[in-house]
């Protein structure tokens, strides 16, 4: 199994997302949040790469960003997130998120120098696009240094703790094999335990 298999239904995912059920629901009806899965049979299932694009929205909106313009931002993002957190699942780990962390930071973090950031530029005409680029913590500074517009960098460690810690907690309901399993949440687990960070994102103009 794999980050973007399709396993966990709703439920998990707006644990893991740490959001509301209308409000996800808005994401996709207005917003257009995951516009593949209209009409498909795997519409209420989801990947944990699809957990973490949730988070991503929440996050940017909770930090005062448009509801659209994070869903923009998220769905850019979502095939650099694929790439970043490409790892093998066993069903343990599908099972039991938390025992994932070490796994997804060794993988994105080898060196436990510089972390990835993702960097998130408004569009510089009504008309535009958001720009989303995958970069280093050293190489973010750096590109935010250059840049004299605004932008959002997003810290994809914290991020991808943040995610599997909800999912961790809560209870967990998904599809392995075939068959629909239900784990209980870890009630009692500790954000020591699990290292629940802080915000992800944090927004720069020129001169900050």
């Amino acid at each position: 199994m794999l980050v973007t298999d399709k396993l966990y239904f709703t439920s998990t995912l707006i644990a893991g997302a740490g959001c509301g059920s209308d409000t996800f629901r808005a994401w996709r009806n207005r917003n257009g949040l995951f516009p593949e899965t209209s009409g498909g049979g795997k519409w209420n299932k989801f990947s944990i790469i699809d957990i973490f694009v949730v988070s991503l929205v929440n996050d940017l909106t909770r930090s005062g960003l448009s509801a659209q313009f994070a869903v923009d931002a998220a769905m850019k993002a979502a095939p650099l997130l694929e790439v970043l957190f490409h790892v093998p699942l066993t069903k343990r780990e599908v099972l039991w998120p938390s025992e994932l962390i070490s796994k997804i930071e060794r993988k994105i973090w080898p060196g436990r120098t510089d972390y990835p950031v993702l960097n998130i530029r408004p569009p510089a005409t009504s008309s535009g696009q958001v720009k989303v680029e995958l970069l280093t913590s050293q190489t973010s500074a750096e590109t935010m240094l250059r840049n004299r517009a605004i932008s959002i960098s997003v810290n994809l460690l914290y991020l991808s703790r943040a995610a599997l810690a909800g999912m961790a907690i809560a209870d967990s309901e998904l599809e392995i094999d075939g068959k629909k399993r239900f784990r209980p949440g870890h009630a009692k687990l500790s954000s020591g335990e699990v290292r629940q960070p802080q915000s992800p994102s944090r927004r720069f103009k020129a001169g900050d």
